[in-house]
């Protein structure tokens, strides 16, 4: 191990491989994931049409808040049964809550999947809460993110949270 980074970046090498996602970038957990993918396709590819995504109305209370928080209007879809399983795609943008998926080659291409690594419901469970992004796409090279969660992008690997969201939303 040359520095302290080298362990993030073997973590997201590993985790892009066994995804079949072309990158992996951790990020704190799966609720600024879903932000940071919703925020890049409204903001910065302008690929959400109508600004409003389709959530199902059940789902955990922080996904509708990043819609939210991403500048973008919520559509409900009733959910089938009383609670959800595996990955559920928000509808009308290419971002998947997999927070309840994690399984060897779920990538699906060009899209942004992000996971969960806490909670009694995890497959691969860590001591903080971690996320996973696949997407296609290119990535500033100078952003760098740190610890336990992971934005898999064919995207360059970041170092720290804040400087990557600092680099990502131009701020």
């Amino acid at each position: 191990m040359k520095n302290v980074y080298d362990i993030t970046n073997e973590l997201e090498n590993k985790l892009a491989e066994y995804t079949g996602a072309p990158y992996a970038i951790c990020l704190d957990n799966a609720s600024n994931a879903i932000f940071l993918s919703l925020y890049y396709e409204n903001h910065i590819k302008n690929n959400i049409k109508n600004k409003t995504v389709v959530c199902p109305s059940r789902t955990y209370p922080s996904v509708p808040c990043e819609i939210i928080h991403a500048g973008l209007k919520i559509k409900w879809e009733k959910t089938k049964g009383k609670t959800l399983t595996g990955a559920y795609q928000l509808k009308d943008s290419c971002v998947w809550d997999s927070a309840l998926s994690f399984t060897y080659n779920m990538y699906k291409p060009k899209s942004h999947m992000c996971l969960s690594f806490t909670g009694p419901y995890k497959h691969f469970k860590l001591s903080k809460g971690n996320s996973t992004i696949l997407k296609l796409g290119r990535w500033p090279k100078s952003c760098n993110v740190k610890y336990t969660s992971c934005v898999v992008f064919p995207l360059s690997h970041c170092t720290t949270t804040s400087s990557c969201s600092r680099l990502f939303l131009n701020k």
